[in-house]
């Protein structure tokens, strides 16, 4: 009986061979997976909570998307390697978020030290 093998669909990335570009986008795919495991790593060594709350707000946008991918139900474009719907994008809804997030924090932190002078 042979066994048959699955590609991890968090960390399945095709990219085109040979090609810088495809190679560079495929690699920054993956920037969602790596900022949770830094602000995990964030809270862990300063322990504050601005850094869990950005790590628990990723991963709630995440499940938000996909509760919503099950609403929508929009397919994925003609030739993707990924089965399933593809309507919102996870990754570019928690980078936007992230973005949006520590953008805020910075900003609020700036002003904050801005006014103690």
């Amino acid at each position: 009986m042979a066994v048959e093998y699955k590609p991890l669909g968090l960390t399945h990335v095709v990219y085109q061979d040979g090609s810088i570009i495809s190679k560079f986008l495929a690699v920054a795919t993956l920037t969602p997976i790596c900022a949770g495991i830094a602000l995990l790593a964030a809270f862990a060594v300063t322990r504050r909570l601005g850094w869990l709350w950005a790590l628990v707000g990723a991963i709630f946008v995440d499940v938000f998307c996909v509760v919503l991918k099950d609403v929508i139900q929009q397919p994925r474009p003609v030739g993707s390697y990924r089965k399933g719907p593809g309507m919102p994008s996870e990754h570019a809804a928690v980078s936007v978020f992230l973005a949006i997030h520590l953008t805020l924090w910075m900003v609020r932190r700036v002003q904050g030290s801005v006014m103690l002078r």
